[in-house]
């Protein structure tokens, strides 16, 4: 139900509303939530900025997709990438652009659907040794943990998207 605070988080993060005018809306009224635990509160304004309150949602949201308390959300400048349970995705502006949030939503969502569906042990038992093999091995496997989480959840669906237009976009082999 969107007229209450977590109806309209859940809304944003499901891809339904636009995340910095979401966010704007709910600092105005001194209320946010964030993600303690994995699960979604709400918490007075204090001095967090809606940067924050979005790495906060973001990280719950990873560790409630991966099915994984431990699971660690932060931003990064550099190259996005996953290091046992820690996530790293692009960090969006402070007025938290759209295709800036799509992009780090997506990133979140990847990681966290190979948390929670891609098996090391199994794919590393027969992964291809030739790196151009392995390399089209390891890509057919991400396509396949992220189609588990796109074809159940239609917000999920259009945060791949996002993120996966956006990466086409500025690839410069592609361009």
């Amino acid at each position: 139900h969107l007229t209450t605070p977590i109806g309209h988080w859940v809304a944003m993060f499901a891809g339904r509303i636009d995340p910095s005018d979401e966010l704007k809306r709910t600092f105005a009224a001194s209320s946010v939530l964030t993600a303690a635990h994995g699960c979604l509160s709400p918490f007075p304004m204090a001095d967090r900025s809606p940067l924050d309150a979005f790495k906060d949602v973001l990280a719950g949201t990873a560790r409630a997709v991966s099915q994984d308390a431990e699971v660690e959300l932060g931003f990064t400048g550099d190259t996005p990438h996953m290091s046992g349970r820690s996530i790293k995705v692009p960090a969006p502006g402070r007025n938290l652009p759209r295709a800036q949030v799509a992009l780090a939503r997506g990133y979140a969502d990847s990681y966290a659907l190979k948390l929670r569906h891609h098996d090391a042990r199994i794919h590393g038992a027969a992964a291809p040794a030739e790196p151009s093999a392995r390399a089209a091995y390891d890509a057919i496997e991400q396509a396949r943990v992220e189609a588990i989480g796109a074809r159940a959840m239609e917000g999920m669906r259009a945060n791949l998207a996002a993120a996966l237009d956006l990466r086409l976009n500025t690839d410069p082999i592609l361009h």
